[in-house]
């Protein structure tokens, strides 16, 4: 009978060490899945950072070449209402010059 209770006390604590082993192994394992989850999130936040920084400098680069390209045609367009302007100037000197004679 001592023999089976001291038998029965050991295998108590043998379950006790194999559960507390498996504990320390969950949590060990419980902490790595953290950590990997953090390290993902921190690289997906610097990805969509970077795509962000990216898209914006797009953008910036897309409005400075539309603002480039309106200064152009409004450029354009005044150099062909002078050009205009002093033709039609022209034809009028030539035309008071015709009535003179």
């Amino acid at each position: 009978s001592k023999e089976l209770e001291a038998s029965h006390l050991e295998d108590i604590k043998a379950q006790r060490q194999t559960h507390a082993s498996d504990v320390r192994a969950l949590q060990d394992g419980h902490r790595e899945g953290i950590r990997k989850i953090k390290a993902e999130h921190e690289r997906a936040e610097k990805d969509l950072s970077s795509r962000m920084d990216q898209a914006v400098a797009d953008l910036r680069e897309s409005h400075r070449q539309e603002l480039e390209r309106v200064r152009e045609d409004g450029k354009k367009a005044l150099e062909e209402r002078e050009r205009s302007a002093k033709e039609a100037h022209q034809r009028a000197i030539a035309a008071m010059k015709k009535q003179k004679d």
